[in-house]
């Protein structure tokens, strides 16, 4: 990797422009590539010892794999169809992910292919686009990539959130793959077996809610003798696993900052109209709600200090049971799915509750459209790079387009996976979007304590959704380890009934005359670490007194200070420019 100047942006992207004409070959000192969607791409059939090679800077989940990707049994079978092979040369483990790729941009000491998964936002990305960072990849896509210009053209909607306002393209796109459950991530997960012992019945309100923690705080559901019951534990890391954004959709729609990103925190969307909430009286009544939960020792302390691995060691306490409820995005997260003490098989929804003023609601958000690989002015042969993605954009409508998605993620046919048989086929088996299911899997791998060390997941370049063609059996039903299958139900019974739609439209772009000021903002207010986390939290902990009108002004006098209408305001505005 090296820094660049802005004239070698002008010569690559010359040099791209002169190279994407119809047919095989490049510019003449270049390799010869063979007719898009053809393999090899490159050369010679494969040679171990002479292979293409780029360079790449990628992204890895620790809960599904060891961020080798050379080591895996794809590396080799993508290499002996494309004759090429990638350099990785760094592995960015997902919490780490976005402070290291902005640090990578920042520096300009670039690979020829970024692969940032989803630690990148739209605003970033048209942000590299337009200084140049990353290549415009339209003609590319028209001359190299007929399966993602495919892809495309059958969806729409997705072309239109990559295409920036200058009218380029600059990234591949990695569609959360039909994930019905994550599109309803806010949830609170409660220990069965302790409701049931009790006598309780299922929370609908958050005074039912409030009753069931108070019951399991004084009443010795773990039949220990001891008052060492937490009735509630969140984290300060990982996927929804604060209390806020639960708890507070009772009271008025809320979006939380997340251990992701920042898009549209505290903020309430109705038609072309945008709400700040976090200074609102509902907002007021929400706390003074989650400060009577922490107040009576029934939402723990810890919840704001800890970290996921502190939250699931005590849930995990192989001595006894300590939790009965948390939040997080599935029921695998502050629990070990499949493994650990098994509790994770006993921790079932709450469903949205109903709150004093009857607000009863399920937070939507659209599929989740990451902007996945992009090309940068270091790529020797843009053209064979994007060639090289379009691989991986193979559609699932049809049987190889299955086959190609299937071995990106390491699933080997006979192995992993089989067809289903005509027989299986009448059963009326459905994918986890309820679609009819193609293929069997062989194994089903217990989610982050399982890894899935034969292909890249989580790193392949680019994908599309694939995973709905996988049959849900019957008997999964029986087995909480097999997750994609319960969060389709939970999510279908307990969340989607209750769905609303006031998230911000995903992916808007902002002027450039106020993305500094918008970023200054996000993290002076509604950032983890911003006014309005600080403050919420000292309210619920009662370091500041919520009932005290004083106080309460004392926050929101704050809050204009910082600039939250001038945050609200600029939301408003580009929501109206983008409509």
């Amino acid at each position: 990797m090296k820094k660049y100047s802005l004239a070698t942006v002008f010569l690559v992207v010359g040099s791209l422009l002169f190279a994407a004409g119809d047919g095989e070959g490049t510019s003449s000192d270049g390799p010869q590539l063979s007719a898009p969607g053809t393999f090899p791409i490159v050369g010679e059939p494969y040679s171990a010892d002479n292979p293409y090679r780029f360079s790449a800077v990628a992204y890895y989940s620790s809960t599904t794999s060891t961020g080798t990707p050379d080591d895996m049994w794809f590396a080799d079978y993508i290499a002996e169809k494309t004759n090429i092979r990638v350099d990785f040369t760094e592995m960015i483990e997902a919490n780490q992910a976005q402070e290291r790729f902005n640090l990578i941009l920042a520096s300009g000491d670039l690979p020829e292919l970024l692969i940032p998964h989803h630690t990148m936002s739209a605003q970033q990305v048209y942000s590299h686009g337009r200084n140049g960072t990353f290549l415009a990849l339209n003609d590319l896509i028209d001359a190299r990539m007929p399966q993602y210009k495919q892809r495309l053209a059958e969806e729409p909607e997705v072309e239109d959130r990559l295409r920036m306002p200058d009218g380029n393209i600059y990234s591949t796109v990695d569609l959360e793959a039909n994930c019905f459950h994550c599109q309803y991530s806010v949830k609170m997960w409660m220990y069965r077996p302790w409701v049931e012992k009790l006598g309780l019945e299922w929370p609908e309100t958050t005074e039912d809610f409030y009753k069931v923690l108070k019951a399991f705080k004084t009443q010795d559901p773990n039949g220990n003798g001891k008052a060492d019951e937490i009735p509630l534990l969140g984290a300060t890391t990982s996927w929804r696993t604060d209390p806020f954004g639960f708890i507070m959709n009772s009271f008025i729609y809320t979006v939380m900052p997340t251990h992701l990103g920042n898009y549209g925190s505290f903020l309430e969307r109705d038609g072309s109209d945008v709400i700040f909430v976090a200074d609102t009286d509902e907002w007021r009544e929400g706390l003074k709600y989650m400060h009577r939960l922490a107040s009576e020792g029934l939402l723990a302390e810890e919840t704001f200090t800890f970290r996921k691995e502190d939250s699931v060691q005590v849930i995990e306490n192989p001595d006894t049971e300590m939790v009965g409820s948390y939040p997080s995005g599935w029921f695998g997260i502050l629990t070990i799915n499949g493994a650990g003490t098994g509790r994770f098989a006993h921790f079932d929804p709450v469903p949205p509750l109903k709150g004093p003023s009857g607000v009863r609601q399920a937070s939507f958000f659209p599929f989740t459209m990451r902007y996945q690989a992009n090309i940068t002015p270091e790529a020797r042969h843009p053209e064979l790079i994007a060639q090289y993605l379009d691989y991986f954009h193979s559609s699932g409508a049809t049987d190889q387009g299955l086959i190609d998605g299937l071995h990106a993620n390491g699933m080997e046919e006979g192995k992993e996976w089989r067809w289903l048989t005509e027989d299986e086929k009448k059963q009326g088996l459905v994918g986890r979007d309820g679609t009819p299911a193609k293929i069997k899997q062989l194994k089903v791998l217990a989610f982050a304590t399982e890894l899935r060390e034969k292909g890249w997941p989580r790193t392949m370049p680019a994908r599309w959704s694939r995973y709905a063609y996988n049959a849900l059996e019957p008997e999964w039903a029986e087995d909480r380890s097999k997750q994609e299958y319960h969060l389709m139900v939970f999510t279908r019974d307990s969340y989607e009934p209750y769905r609303v739609q006031k998230h911000m439209i995903p992916d808007l772009v902002f002027d450039s005359s106020v993305e500094d000021e918008l970023i200054d903002l996000q993290e002076s207010i509604t950032s983890n670490t911003g006014l309005v986390m600080q403050r919420s939290t000292q309210f619920v902990l009662g370091e500041l007194d919520i009932n005290s009108d004083a106080d309460w002004n004392n926050y929101v006098s704050e809050l204009k200070r910082a600039g939250a209408d001038r945050y609200e305001e600029i939301w408003k505005e580009t929501l109206v420019a983008n409509m």
